[in-house]
This record gives structure tokens, sequence and C-alpha cells, in this order.
């Protein structure tokens, strides 16, 4: 037979058979078992509260599951007389900020600053509220951002006289994690604001004497990134150029490779394809 243990903060469904004679509740309905306990079942830590919008110690004694209120606010400590071991689940609804240099609080340092959606688990120690777990929804349940994109088709006599910079069209890639690389363009999108890595390398060959310089750039809509190579009439007939930043990216800004060869008479400069040779990668780091 199986029976419901109603104690306090929780609400266990346990066999009889586990209860045994080491199962107790004291005065304030705490359950104490003073040997191993099995649970077949399930197991409910009870209705979902929330906190009072302008209380910066709230009052945890009536549940360990709790949602704050939907207005920005600190927290210094919770109150309400806490037992050793106690647990404490809490959702954040607003800006919530865990005030970790305050007497209550034991999370570090550096406060920690929770948005809508991020979710903390406490731990009772007898003195202070320790925290478990701080699950920050934008790092990790964000998307998976990364591809690697590389020239496939060789672009022949493209630069070499002129001062224009010229876009790669990077046309094949090994991975495109999130489908945000776009072949027909050679521009990747980004699907969220973060912070990305970006790396970008070009082979540039059929170059002769009279080169004086190579540029590289990564151009995001923020930034152009460039990567320069003065050598006046000193370049080698087949050069490899690379670059790697970390960029500052808004959802929906782009970023493409484009070189340049200055120096020659004509467009005679010819970039290399294949993978390893002409690339463009990069990955979301947060």
């Amino acid at each position: 037979m199986n029976k419901t243990v109603l104690v306090g903060l929780f609400s266990l469904l346990l066999s009889t058979s586990a209860l045994g004679a080491g199962f107790s509740t004291d005065t304030n309905g705490v359950a104490n078992f003073s040997s191993d306990v099995t649970m077949d079942g399930l197991v409910d830590i009870g209705t979902v509260e929330t906190f009072d919008d302008t209380d910066a110690t709230p009052n945890v004694s009536t549940g360990i599951y709790w949602n704050t209120f939907n207005d920005n606010l600190t927290i210094t400590d919770f109150d309400g007389s806490p037992v050793d071991g106690q647990l404490l689940y809490v959702n954040s609804k607003a800006g919530i900020t865990f005030d970790c240099t305050s007497s209550g609080l034991d999370c570090g340092t550096i406060d920690i600053v929770s948005a809508t959606g991020d979710a903390t688990t406490w731990l009772f120690t007898g003195t202070n509220w320790q925290l478990i777990s701080f699950t920050d929804v934008t790092v990790n349940n964000g998307p998976l951002v990364a591809f690697q994109a590389y020239l496939n088709t060789a672009a022949t006599n493209i630069t070499g006289a002129t001062s224009v910079m010229y876009t790669i069209v990077m046309d094949g890639e090994t991975f495109d994690d999130g489908d945000n690389f776009n072949l027909a363009t050679g521009a990747f999108t980004a699907p969220v604001t973060g912070r990305y890595l970006l790396t970008a390398g070009a082979n540039v060959t059929g170059i002769t004497g009279a080169a004086d310089d190579i540029t590289l750039q990564i151009v995001t809509s923020n930034t152009t990134y460039s990567q320069f190579d003065g050598r006046d009439n000193n370049l080698g007939q087949q050069e490899t150029t690379e670059m790697t930043v970390i960029a500052d990216m808004d959802a929906a800004d782009t970023a493409h490779v484009a070189v340049r060869v200055q120096g020659e008479a004509t467009d005679v400069v010819d970039i290399t394809g294949a993978v390893g040779e002409t690339w463009f990668h990069g990955a979301l780091l947060r």
C-alpha cells in the first residue's frame, strides 16, 4: 500500500515499507529520516508561489518552487526560518539581481544578475543560502551557430590594379549549423546578438613583381577588420593571407570576406578555390 505524506515543504508519495521506524516529523512539520529512504513514485515540490514585488528578503517558508515578481528587484536574503539542507528553486520573471556580497547569500564575489527565464537553485547551509546552480538561458539554451565555408570555384583575374576590395563569394560549405550562411552571396547573417569568432583566409596567385600589397578584410555591419601585408615589389607569385577576429554583431547583421592586391598594371591576380585554401569560418561564442 502507498500513502501520501504531507510534511511542510514537501509532498512525497512513498511506499509504506520505505517509511519505517526511522521516519518522524517535528513540531514545524519537517520530515526527519534517521535511515535510508527508498522512493518509488512521485516527488512533488509543491505549488509554484510568487515573491512580493518589493521584498528584498522574501519569505520562503511556504514552498520550494518560486517565481519572482515581474518587476526588477535586488534580493539580499531569503527569510522564513529556513532549516539546514532546505532547497529553493527560483525562476526569474524580470531582471533580478542576487546580492552576493550580502550576509545572507553565498554566491561568490560578483552579484548574480538574472533575466527573464533564468533560474537559480539554493541550499541553506545553516547560516547562508548557498548557490547550487545558475541557468542562464541566453548561454545554456541559445542556438547552435557555426559555419565552415570555402571558395569552391576559383576566381580569376579579379584584382591587382583596382583599389576596390573584391568580395569573395564562398560557394562551398562543410557545415552550416543554424543555416545562416548564404552560398549565393558569401555572407553570414547573425541570427542573434552576440560575440562571434570569425576567421578567414585567401590564397592568391598570379602575382607579378609589380605588386605592392595584399589586404584581406572581414566586413561586418558594425566594423570592417583589415589585415594588410605591404611589400613593395617583393610579394611572391603565390601568397596566403589570414586573419581572425571576435566581432560584436547584432541580430540580422552580416559578415563577408573581401581581398585586394595593388600595384599590378591590370587585374591579373586569381583566388584559388579548394577546401583549406580560401575559407571563411565562424561560430557564436555567447
